[in-house]
């Protein structure tokens, strides 16, 4: 087959998250067909230069052609600004706004109106749904790496400032209309678990979906032989859903672990990690917060 594949980020390096599963399945599926990447670059992720020419030679290596567009919120201080603001008022979700690229659409309908269109198209987010009206009569999929407006609904719990309740509240909403709108209109829904798919049928009775669960490399995270007992932690806490796992298992599970296994370290590995996870860390040698390692 041949398959469109639409991101919302340039998935290298695969160190984590979406940026991790995108390239699996990317690998996978560049086993078997031919595949066309589109992406979104994200500067302050991909720096501009040698890491971006490394991504195309190391996606390369499965992805029969790679084609990467700019993030526009992403251009400048300024422009972030400007979006944040807009998405205050826009009618849609901010991350619909985010994307939205001429270019893309216009290289969408080159591609599947051409004269070799693709056999498929799969659009990675909810967030990329509208780009499904480019597609002509070719076949599209779309991904949910989360059930978003859930995501944004358990976020708006825990923000402190009444503004940001606000902001994150409305967001909520939005999602939830976007999600119930988009998803009806695919032949399927393509999620991370079962739990995940009965939400999305919720909100959207009648959505067809299918899971296909993350995976873990059992090899790599083998205990070596001799190894002290610990528990490891891995996911960026720059995410809000990572930051208030780590937080809960501060609060919840290590006090219980420590009482049983006395000797045992927690390791939570990740970029940004959290006040309180900060301050376990400053207090109790057994947690250790060594931030991001590749």
């Amino acid at each position: 087959m041949r398959i469109l594949f639409v991101t919302q980020i340039v998935p290298y390096p695969p160190h984590g998250g979406v940026l991790q599963r995108g390239f699996n399945l990317l690998r996978e599926l560049g086993r078997e067909h031919d595949v066309h990447l589109l992406a979104f670059h994200h500067p302050d992720e991909l720096p501009n230069g040698e890491p971006v020419e490394r991504s195309r030679v190391e996606l390369g290596k499965f992805c029969k052609h790679l084609e990467y567009f700019d993030l526009w919120p992403k251009k400048s201080k300024l422009h972030k600004l400007v979006a944040f603001a807009a998405g205050a008022v826009y009618p849609k979700p901010f991350s619909e706004l985010a994307h939205r690229n001429a270019a893309l659409a216009r290289r969408l309908t080159e591609l599947c109106n051409g004269p070799n269109p693709p056999d498929l198209v799969h659009l990675d987010t909810i967030a990329l749904a509208p780009y499904r009206e480019f597609c002509g009569r070719v076949p599209c999929v779309l991904a949910h790496h989360n059930i978003e407006s859930q995501l944004m609904a358990r976020r708006a719990d825990f923000e402190t400032s009444a503004a940001a309740r606000w902001y994150v509240a409305s967001q909520t909403r939005k999602l939830v209309e976007f999600e119930k709108k988009y998803s009806a209109n695919f032949p399927l829904n393509i999620v991370v678990s079962d739990a995940d798919g009965e939400t999305l049928q919720r909100l959207c009775p009648g959505a067809r979906t299918a899971a296909i669960p993350n995976g873990v490399d059992t090899d790599y995270f083998t205990a070596r032989d001799g190894a002290e007992t610990a528990v490891a932690y891995t996911g960026g806490m720059n995410m809000f859903a990572n930051r208030d796992a780590v937080d809960w298992f501060l609060d919840e599970i290590w006090p219980r672990l420590k009482t049983l296994v006395p000797e045992t370290k927690f390791f939570a590995i990740g970029q940004r990690p959290s006040e309180k996870l900060v301050a376990a860390a400053a207090k109790d040698p057994n947690v250790l917060a060594p931030g991001f390692v590749d």
